[in-house]
């Protein structure tokens, strides 16, 4: 995932998350346009800060985004960072992350350092990915809370104020990604439909139903249904727009209106996950058991679609044309 900052915040620096507290700096090429930042950030040319900078790339040749062959061959990760133009600030922390874990720490908090270089050999003969993090002067006091994946998976207290209260000042990169020569990268999940449109009055089968599959406004396939009933495999980001004589166009997204997915969605949105929990433990504010997330889950609902939909218009129906226009309008500047 790019390392890209959020916009939840207020406009006055006294508020706890202020906009520009958090920046994202992107990589691009010659002058700068809209559609550069945008491609930047889907190749992960990117990196974000609250204050310190980090500066690095591998062998010299190399950027966050990159790939680089993991053929045991020895690399090079040159790290050079910086504390913020603040009066009296300096790094506390310089941390490399392979796949999520610690790989490499080093804790300046005594030397009090306003610049840090280093350069870490590298050799990697599977699939990784590199992420460096740099912490300023306001910091973790506890050495242990660096280890980012083994505090999503602690069990949850609420008494630990270092945890969440204290601001830090932290920058984090994009990740260089190691990976051997026969990977590649990884297709869109393909979901598998079997799909029924009913009528809202009998609830039965409609007949000369037309499923025209989008996206990115764009459509990539067309599915005519016997009786109301079919089978076919789409994207599962793809956008369904079903028409029948009669009716009015509806459309219908695997994410936002498939009921199981939903399911999920609702519960994490709303904080009834937390009824699973004793009610002695307590949960700051975001902080979310990374089980709750359901990620297996999520793969299994979507690879494997059994899908009643009534031909109904929805909240969201009236705004998926306009929505599907801003691909064409995009698509018009580059032809």
């Amino acid at each position: 995932m790019p390392a890209i900052s959020e916009l939840d915040g207020g406009f006055e620096k006294g508020d706890k998350n202020y906009y520009g507290s958090m920046r994202t700096y992107y990589k691009i090429n010659g002058e700068f346009s809209v559609e550069k930042v945008a491609e930047a950030v889907r190749t992960g040319k990117t990196f974000i800060t609250s204050g310190p900078i980090i500066i690095k790339d591998v062998d010299k040749r190399y950027n966050v985004g990159d790939i680089v062959r993991s053929n045991g061959k020895t690399h090079q990760l040159h790290i050079n960072a910086y504390a913020s133009g603040e009066e009296g600030d300096y790094l506390s922390y310089v941390i490399i992350y392979r796949n999520g874990r610690i790989f490499k720490i080093w804790d300046t908090r005594d030397k009090k350092l306003r610049v840090f270089n280093t350069t870490v050999d590298i050799t990697e003969r599977d699939k990784a990915w590199y992420i460096i993090k740099v912490y300023g002067k306001r910091a973790w006091k506890n050495p242990e809370h660096l280890d980012v994946m083994q505090v999503c998976e602690k069990t949850p207290n609420g008494n630990d104020a270092d945890t969440i209260k204290i601001q830090k000042d932290v920058a984090i990169t994009s990740p260089f990604y190691f990976w051997p020569k026969e990977v590649t990268d990884p297709g869109t999940l393909q979901s598998r439909i079997n799909v029924t449109v009913i009528s809202p009055q009998l609830k039965q089968a409609l007949d000369n139903v037309t499923i025209d599959i989008l996206v990115n406004g764009k459509k990539i396939n067309s599915i005519n249904l016997k009786k109301g009933k079919g089978t076919f495999s789409m994207p599962v980001h793809g956008l369904l727009k079903i028409s029948v004589k009669g009716y009015t166009r509806i459309y219908r997204s695997l994410y936002l209106d498939y009921p199981p997915h939903q399911k999920l969605l609702e519960e994490l949105a709303s904080g009834r996950w937390m009824d699973k929990y004793d009610s002695i433990k307590k949960f700051t504010p975001g902080e979310i058991p990374w089980e709750e997330f359901h990620f297996q889950k999520t793969k299994q609902i979507l690879s494997n679609v059994d899908w009643e939909i009534e031909m109904s218009p929805n909240e969201r129906d009236g705004r998926w044309e306009p929505f599907n226009r801003t691909f064409k309008t995009d698509s018009s500047k580059h032809n």
